[in-house]
């Protein structure tokens, strides 16, 4: 099933960076202003890449769920991922807000949000799981930018609890999403196993990514243990 999907969603996944390519390509300008080629370049991460998996992992629990849904499920999960690490590293300052990262951040949400209204109808109990998910996440990037960026402070272990399982928030909307199209309830056991996964996830970044984290002054829980 994971073989098929990589062949679909290598289809999906041209067709969506096309159609961003040509709304991009395809802006209007005055005619006094010069004509400018603006370059497409969507965010590539092979790490998020993991991401456009993820949902068939879970196939024998949710099997019940058509496979052009899970389709749908990966690619917007693989969007919402890309846009966060493009807003990660503007915030950063690895990149600089030009126009085209501009729109091409906010079309990329856009899509994401039209992907999912595919699935659920605007009353599904999804959207409020979504958005808890959003904002936890949101809170957990901004928390470490302004806390652990350019100073040293010590991390509580509610505070490293609060940042791990934040940024892995998308992930479990996906998994309820898996549920609610299922008509199961969410599982608390799945959500808990997912944040545990990620958290390890992280652990396992800050280790891989030190040097370089050190240079940027990201002072990670590790970093500032050291």
């Amino acid at each position: 099933i994971r073989r098929a999907a990589e062949m679909r969603l290598s289809r999906g996944m041209e067709t969506v960076e096309t159609e961003f390519h040509y709304e991009t390509m395809g802006l209007v300008f005055s005619a006094d202003i010069p004509q400018y080629p603006l370059e497409f370049k969507r965010t590539h991460d092979e790490d998020i890449l993991f991401y456009l998996k993820f949902p068939y992992l879970f196939y024998e629990l949710y099997a019940q769920v058509p496979l052009q849904q899970y389709d749908q499920l990966a690619i917007s999960q693989y969007l919402y991922l890309s846009h966060v690490l493009m807003l990660d590293r503007l915030m950063d300052g690895k990149l600089l807000l030009e126009p085209q990262i501009a729109y091409w951040t906010n079309s990329t949400y856009q899509k994401i949000i039209a992907t999912l209204s595919e699935l659920f109808p605007t009353d599904s109990p999804f959207w409020i799981y979504f958005e808890k998910c959003r904002i936890e996440n949101a809170q957990a990037l901004t928390l470490e930018r302004i806390q652990h960026t350019y100073r040293i402070s010590e991390y509580s272990e509610q505070e490293k609890i609060f940042i791990f399982s934040g940024k892995s928030a998308m992930a479990k909307a996906g998994l309820a999403a898996l549920a609610y199209l299922s008509r199961q309830d969410v599982s608390e056991e799945i959500a808990l196993s997912c944040e545990a996964f990620h958290i390890g996830l992280q652990l396992l970044d800050n280790l891989q990514d030190w040097r370089s984290d050190y240079r940027d002054h990201l002072y990670t829980p590790l970093l500032t243990r050291v």
